[in-house]
């Protein structure tokens, strides 16, 4: 497993460019800063009993002071659309909920359904990208819960064929890890990137820690699928506090589906402000 080779060049700025635009899904590349489709504004004004011979601006300008929302997502929470329409625009169209919790705990360490949610949707925007989940560190060990002592406690990843999964179309694949295993409660993320084109496979650790022996067979064991497949890992620190490694694996799968090189993610050299800062995009509220 190679080193990502290091640099000495100065801190930029790690949210440059931006993952797509602020709160919206990102499938969508709005370039007027709007979530919402006009048939889907239409119908939230039509729910608010609009006036209708506004226009679209000056709708929107209605919209905020009628419902006391800045964001389009508070304008879909308040508006009274039935339930499952409201869910659907808000799962379609915008970035999963903040957690209400981080209202008052703003670097609260992230759980594997936050992680979850994100990259769910980076799948839909990325139709090449398979997102494997966030999985135990002994993600390979034998499931106690299971009569098949042959069957392991995640098995779409101890199963994973790299031929399948390109002939699927599914050429970029996502890993988020856990230290802990799967019956403790969770202690570190670390992720993983493998580009099935490019024969590559990244992993990162924000502090900077080379891949545990698990992670490390798993990855080892894609070469044995390819033969050309190169890993590579960095040993240059990114996180000193102890809350923002979920949101570093969330960005590092992000630059990479993006179109950065390993190497520019780690010349970027993100910072844990920068996370904490990343959580308002990459998160939406209903303010």
């Amino acid at each position: 497993m190679t080193q990502g080779q290091q640099t000495r060049r100065k801190h930029t700025h790690a949210i440059v460019p931006k993952p797509g635009p602020q709160y919206c899904h990102p499938k969508y590349k709005t370039a007027n800063g709007s979530c919402l489709p006009a048939a889907e504004l239409s119908l939230i004004a039509r729910a608010l009993k609009a006036p209708n011979h506004l226009t679209k601006k000056n709708l929107k300008r209605w919209i905020r002071n009628r419902t006391r929302c800045r964001t389009e997502r508070c304008w879909v929470e308040k508006a009274p659309i039935h339930g499952v329409q409201k869910q659907e625009i808000l799962r379609n169209y915008f970035r999963p909920k903040m957690p209400e919790e981080w209202k008052g705990d703003p670097d609260m360490w992230l759980d594997s359904l936050n992680i979850a949610d994100v990259m769910k949707q980076y799948e839909e925007a990325y139709p090449h990208f398979k997102f494997f989940g966030t999985n135990p560190i002994d993600f390979a060990a034998p499931d106690p819960n299971v009569r098949d002592k042959m069957q392991c406690v995640q098995e779409e990843v101890c199963n994973l064929r790299l031929d399948n999964l390109k002939a699927q179309g599914k050429t970029s694949l996502g890993f988020v890890y856990n230290l802990d295993p799967h019956d403790k409660g969770g202690s570190h993320w670390i992720a993983s990137y493998t580009d099935i084109p490019g024969h590559k496979s990244y992993y990162i650790d924000s502090y900077g820690m080379k891949p545990p022996p698990q992670i490390a067979r798993f990855l080892r064991s894609l070469t044995l699928q390819d033969p050309l497949m190169k890993l590579f890992y960095s040993e240059r620190r990114l996180q000193y506090s102890d809350s923002e490694c979920g949101m570093y694996c969330i960005y590092f799968l992000i630059r990479m589906l993006e179109g950065d090189t390993f190497k520019q993610f780690i010349r970027r050299r993100p910072t844990d402000k920068d996370m904490l800062g990343f959580r308002k995009w990459i998160f939406s509220n209903d303010e």
